[in-house]
């Protein structure tokens, strides 16, 4: 499931139907209700994720080892193979990178491919096995570049850098009940992953948390300030009305005891 468009005019939500045979269509958002375009592109093979790039839309075939490309601003639908052969084996999932490159998992091979924004097969990203990799389920990537994978069979969650080398582990079936994990999504900019440790450098910025006094804004890295010592109490001088009244009730004290007692 994919939408694009930025108004309502525009705004199309596209459904891949992935069993064979598959269908390809998209619903239109109207101010009382989403209506179901009649334009539906429709083929005997297997098909599952979809993505947009340089405004077409990008949907695995995975049966035949193609991305297929589709313009949707075309009626009828058309498509043409975007990326087939090498670098793909039963591949299932997309997803893209911030310099425009997509990355593709491999349920077969249990990797994950890279390709450049027009197609062209780039080599591994992610090795199968790597970090401790089973298959290759969902897969996301933060703004930052870093790269987020289900581990279906080994039901885990791993976090990779911008360049495809492991960096941790994040979920777990003995760390938060994981099973079989097969998507997931980014709703918001994954922040911290160590939200405890002050010594952590959240934005990246090269000043550790407790240090910095924008701790979530890379852009803003002024080191906080040491707070200046708090002032000596002063000793003698004036008295202030609290202390006043302090002296003279110990003065009152003295007398009754002397009178009472001595």
């Amino acid at each position: 499931m994919l939408k694009t468009g930025e108004t309502q005019a525009q705004s199309r939500l596209w459904i891949s139907n992935g069993l064979n045979p598959s269908t390809f269509e998209y619903f239109e958002f109207t101010n009382s209700a989403t209506r179901r375009s009649t334009d539906k592109f429709e083929s005997d093979n297997v098909w599952r994720d979809l993505l947009t790039v340089n405004g077409k839309v990008l949907m695995v075939e995975r049966d035949t080892n193609r991305i297929l490309s589709l313009d949707p601003s075309k009626s009828p639908l058309q498509s043409a193979v975007w990326a087939s052969g090498a670098g793909l084996n039963k591949p299932e999932q997309l997803a893209l990178l911030p310099d425009g490159s997509v990355l593709v998992t491999n349920a077969a091979s249990r990797n994950v491919s890279r390709f450049s924004s027009t197609g062209q097969y780039l080599g591994d990203f992610i090795s199968a096995g790597s970090a401790g990799l089973g298959n290759p389920g969902g897969i996301a990537v933060d703004n930052l570049g870093n790269v987020y994978v289900c581990s279906t069979n080994t039901n885990k969650i791993l976090k990779f850098n911008s360049n495809g080398a492991p960096v941790a582990e994040l979920a777990t079936a003995t760390t938060v009940g994981l099973d079989q994990p097969v998507s997931l999504l980014l709703t918001g900019e994954i922040l911290d992953t160590a939200p405890f440790d002050a010594n952590n450098d959240t934005d990246g910025d090269g000043v550790a948390n407790k240090q910095d006094a924008f701790p979530l804004d890379p852009s803003r890295s002024a080191v906080e300030p040491t707070p200046p010592p708090a002032p000596a109490e002063k000793s003698g001088g004036s008295t202030g009305p609290i202390g006043l009244v302090g002296l003279l009730l110990l003065g009152f004290i003295r007398r009754q005891f002397c009178r009472y007692f001595l």
